[in-house]
Parts: C-alpha cells; structure tokens; sequence
C-alpha cells in the first residue's frame, strides 16, 4: 500500500519534539476536545469505510504543517533512512528487504513530480512503513486516522478544510501531478 505524502505528529502539544537538525517540518497544534469524523450517506465517493458520522474526542497534539517534500525525504535517504534498521518497523524491515526496496517508487523516474528533480514537491510513492521510518528518524510518528481527519477539516464535519465544494483554487484538484507544497494558501485548514 503506498500514500501519496507523509505528514508526521507528535503525541502531546506539550511534549519536547525531538527533532533532527536536518528536520524542517513546520508543526501546527491541534486542540484537544471533539470532533465530527467520517461523513453521511449520499456523499459522492464516500466509502462505506467512513460512515456513519460519529463524535471523536482526542488529546492535543501537534502535526507537520505541509507534506514532506522530496528535499526532505532525500535528507533522510542520505542520512542512511534505507539502510538503519533501528529507523524501521520489524515489519517494515522485513518487507524493505524482501522486495529489495532501497527508494520510494519512482523516485528514479521523477514520475509524477518525485525524486530530487522537484525539491519542493510532496514525496510521492511510499509506503506506510517507509513513511513510519521517515517519522521515527525524524523524531516524530504518524498521525493516527482521526488525527489527520481533525488536523485536515476541522472540528464541524465539513468535507475539505475551507468548507464544501471542490475548488480548484484551493487544492491540488484538476491537475496532472503534484504540485509544490504550500501552494494553495487559501485551502489551508482551521488548524493552519
């Protein structure tokens, strides 16, 4: 299973962040309390996975502001991300090394914006383990499912960040590819 992009948390918005000096990632702080997740039937493209719309209560935690970018991500293949165990899951290891994998998929190809040819585009082919191992070398984790979901729409059940409706002047929405990470100034969450 690959994601598209990585954002890394940490637990508590009080905690220390142990942070590599190679580490850029801007964090905003998410609230504690309540929030609506999931959605309502009769949402186009809504899985049955994310109904019915139910009240979830979290700690605070903070979250990276912006995807990592490939210039962040090479930092961490440089600084031995492919090749330090300790980075990784037990089964993470497991699966880099049965399949041989030492880089994201197309990284080497540039498809789809990836690799060092577009610094400041979101990482693009990982996996969950590749993503959990950037975290931990990083000094941070990944955000659980409802933390993502708060960080990203708020507190009230709206469907993207800025409200309802596709807007292409908000997001990445009607393009080929990615596109440069914090682009989009006016989608940005209630959280920042």
């Amino acid at each position: 299973k690959t994601t598209s992009s990585i954002s890394v948390s940490t637990s508590k918005t009080t905690s220390t962040v142990k942070s590599s000096t190679t580490d850029t990632g801007e964090m905003v702080s998410v609230a504690a309390g309540d929030f609506i997740m999931g959605t309502t039937a009769g949402v186009p493209n809504a899985g049955a996975d994310e109904m019915p719309q139910h009240t979830v209560t979290l700690d605070a935690f903070k979250i990276d502001k912006y995807e990592v970018t490939n210039a962040r991500y090479k930092v961490f293949m440089d600084a031995g991300g492919y090749s330090n165990q300790s980075y990784w899951t037990a089964e993470g290891w497991t699966w880099k090394t049965a399949n041989s994998i030492t880089e994201p998929l197309w990284w080497t190809s540039g498809s789809y914006n990836s690799g060092p040819s577009y610094p400041n585009h979101p990482v693009q082919g990982v996996s969950w383990y590749e993503a959990s191992a950037f975290a931990k070398w990083s000094g941070k984790r990944l955000p659980t499912e409802a933390e993502w979901e708060k960080a990203a729409r708020g507190t009230d059940g709206r469907t993207f960040p800025w409200g309802e409706g596709i807007d292409s002047g908000k997001a990445n929405y009607g393009t080929s590819g990615s596109t440069q990470v914090g682009l989009y100034t006016l989608g940005v969450s209630p959280n920042g």
